[in-house]
């Protein structure tokens, strides 16, 4: 009877660390799946960001090409008219 006894104490004691186990292996698999969609919005946002940035930059460029281009006819109507 103590053999049998020790036996079911034991069984039981297996389950509970069967059953952690499984309850481990969910948790790692959540926080597994959570941080692969961090880094998918992190990388998507880096990318937005990126084209932003170059985006702006043309947009920049384009606006001091035309701030020159104005700037030089300025110069060009103030230089003729003196004359």
């Amino acid at each position: 009877m103590m053999l049998s006894y020790a036996g079911q104490m034991g069984s039981s004691e297996l389950e509970f660390f069967r059953h952690r186990i499984h309850l481990e292996r969910d948790s790692v698999r959540r926080a597994k799946n959570f941080l692969r969609a961090q880094r998918t919005s992190f990388q998507s946002r880096q990318r937005e960001l990126k084209q932003q940035q170059l985006d702006g930059s043309k947009t920049a460029r384009s606006m001091l090409d035309q701030l020159y281009q104005v700037t030089k006819e300025l110069v060009t109507e103030r230089s003729s008219s003196t004359y």
